[in-house]
């Protein structure tokens, strides 16, 4: 289970510099007024809307909904933080090293400097 957290500010970011509506298009047609077909179930009539504004969606169909991360999560099966790090690398946005790396780095160094000594 991973154990990564990002801070608010990260998320936000990230938050701000994706359009939803282009993630969402990658999986289903939306038309001008933001709504198609759900990409999570069959339909043939669309129950499915996308606030650009908000950046919020919700299916009015399955009930499913959220925000960026959660159809992200939703669409390719992702826990959270792969999602922050699939749409960190869709934008360039570097994420800080969790601290379970900073962890592991600190200890082989701390091993190499112990064995110089």
């Amino acid at each position: 289970m991973s154990k990564e957290r990002y801070s608010p500010e990260v998320i936000d970011n990230i938050r701000s510099m994706v359009s939803l509506p282009y993630i969402v298009q990658r999986y289903t047609h939306l038309n001008r007024h933001g709504t198609g077909l759900c990409p999570f179930h069959t339909e043939r009539h669309p129950s499915f809307s996308v606030n650009a504004k908000k950046g919020l969606w919700h299916c009015f169909g399955c009930g499913a909904g959220g925000d960026i991360f959660d159809f992200v999560m939703r669409a390719e099966n992702l826990t959270f933080p792969n999602a922050v790090k699939l749409l960190a690398f869709e934008t360039g946005i570097r994420l800080p090293e969790s601290d379970s790396v900073k962890e592991i780095i600190s200890k082989r160094w701390q091993e190499k400097h112990k064995r110089l000594n």
